[in-house]
């Protein structure tokens, strides 16, 4: 939420082996996705 980064460069940059990966960690944490936590906020970011 606070990087014009994708969330693909994210999550290579925090050290995930893929961004499924990191998608489902996400969610298991958070209880949504990356993805949607975005779309929630009306953050629509590119890389």
């Amino acid at each position: 939420m606070q990087t014009d980064m994708s969330v693909i460069n994210v999550a290579l940059a925090c050290g995930f082996a893929s961004p499924s990966h990191f998608s489902k960690c996400y969610r298991a944490h958070y209880k949504t996705t990356p993805y949607r936590e975005r779309g929630a906020q009306g953050v629509r970011l590119s890389i």
